[in-house]
């Protein structure tokens, strides 16, 4: 009696795989690659396909297809990072021209005005270090996909027409896929420890941001205090023009009322009530005068 033939198994999956997808590196999905590969190198695509083959597949070409996925979705985000800190820097200029030039009434609004400012510099450093780090980590993936290209279009190249015999792939092929496999492995962990080594740790991170907080708020500071003075200085040149228009029309008035005095004095009595309301008027614009000049003299 024949035995029934037996059914595939299907791929167990570990818990991190079923509950994120994490699989990267499917088998299945290297299969597929390698067929392609068997093909290209002018061999026969049927199954069983090699194991080496499947291999190279598993650990070259998909961690490039990986790498590709990764350097488009980098592209996207550093495109959101770059417009975010275009928008902070433009809200940046526009809180400290209003902390230095004006729109401050109240005592409290130019220290509200430098915590919003304070609060979009760290919004800024955040979105920098986010924009830096995504463009290390791009320039790494790119890196590390054309090493692993270069890899394989060199074995297809070395290899084509020539990696399959009679029996199947050739023992020399076997050993150069062992070579290429050992240099793509190399490729990925040195990616993946430049990555970590440039991990900045959080307390340095901390110190960095204090350290620049802390001279921006002495920087701030120091502008807000020039900007006082200056506010002040023509605030007193407005004073002393004031007070210098307001002595120039005392002097004019009291000149006005000496000269009228003078002609009543020769056509009028001298007791008469007219001559004693011009040297009144003449009192008080001396009055007025002398009540300008000190004004002035307070000011200046």
């Amino acid at each position: 009696m024949t035995a029934p033939a037996s059914k595939p198994r299907s791929r167990p999956e570990f818990g991190f795989e079923r509950d994120y997808g994490a699989r990267q590196r499917d088998r299945e999905a290297a299969k597929a690659e390698a067929k392609v590969l068997a093909v290209r190198l002018q061999g026969p695509d049927a199954d069983p396909l090699p194991e080496p083959l499947i291999r190279v597949a598993q650990e070259i070409v998909l961690n490039i297809a990986w790498y590709e996925r990764e350097i488009t979705d980098l592209r996207k985000r550093r495109r959101v990072w770059i417009a975010l800190v275009v928008m902070l820097i433009v809200g940046a200029f526009t809180a400290l021209g209003v902390i230095l030039f004006g729109g401050t009434d109240s005592d409290g609004a130019p220290m509200a005005h430098f915590s919003a400012l304070i609060a979009g510099i760290f919004g800024l450093l955040q979105l920098l270090a986010q924009l830096t780090d995504t463009s290390r980590r791009m320039a790494a993936f790119h890196k590390a996909r054309a090493r692993l290209k270069e890899l394989l279009y060199s074995f297809e190249t070395q290899w084509r027409g020539k990696a399959f015999g009679d029996d199947g792939l050739a023992p020399e092929v076997e050993a150069a896929v062992g070579e290429m496999l050992r240099q793509g492995r190399a490729v990925v962990d040195e990616e993946q420890r430049e990555f970590f080594d440039s991990l900045a740790s959080p307390t340095s991170l901390l110190d960095g941001l204090t350290g620049s907080t802390t001279r921006l708020k002495d920087e701030v500071n120091s502008a807000l205090a020039r900007a006082a003075e200056r506010r002040d200085e023509a605030t007193d040149a407005v004073a002393r023009r004031n007070a210098q228009g307001a002595l120039e029309r005392a002097r004019a008035r009291q000149r006005a009322a000496q000269r009228w005095l003078e002609r009543l004095e020769v056509e009028v009595a001298a007791d008469s009530p007219e001559v004693e309301a011009a040297r009144q008027r003449v009192r008080d614009a001396e009055r007025e005068v002398i009540e300008a000049e000190e004004t002035l003299a307070s000011v200046g």
